[in-house]
C-alpha cells in the first residue's frame, strides 16, 4: 500500500496506526489492499491513502438521540434546496394521474 510514490506517507501511516491501536486493548487493525480498518465489534475507523500526498483517517460516528452530530448529505441538500424543483415536479405528476 505504501510502495513507490506513496512511500513518503509511511511515517504518517505508522503514527495513525499507533493512535488507532492505542484506543483500547480490544482494538484490531486488519490491513486490506487499499484500506486499514480498525475493529472492536464493528469497524469504527479506517486509514486510507487517497493521493501521493494525503492520507484519510475516517471515523464511524454514531449519532445518539438528543445529541447533535454531523449533518447527513440529505439534510444538507434540504437546506440548500438543490432538489426542490425535482420534488415539486414529481408531486405534480403524481397528482395528474
Amino acid at each position: 500500500m505504501f510502495a513507490g510514490r506513496t512511500a513518503g506517507l509511511l511515517p504518517l501511516y505508522e503514527e495513525l496506526l499507533a493512535l488507532g491501536l492505542s484506543m483500547g486493548d480490544d482494538v484490531k487493525a486488519c490491513p486490506c489492499k487499499t484500506i486499514v480498518p480498525f475493529y472492536r465489534k464493528h469497524v469504527f475507523a479506517q486509514i486510507k491513502p487517497t493521493t501521493i500526498t494525503r492520507i484519510d483517517f475516517g471515523l464511524a460516528l454514531k449519532i445518539t438521540p438528543g445529541r447533535v452530530g454531523l449533518p447527513t448529505r440529505a439534510a444538507l441538500r434540504r437546506r440548500t434546496g438543490s432538489r426542490t424543483a425535482s420534488r415539486s415536479c414529481r408531486r405534480q405528476t403524481l397528482m395528474m394521474r
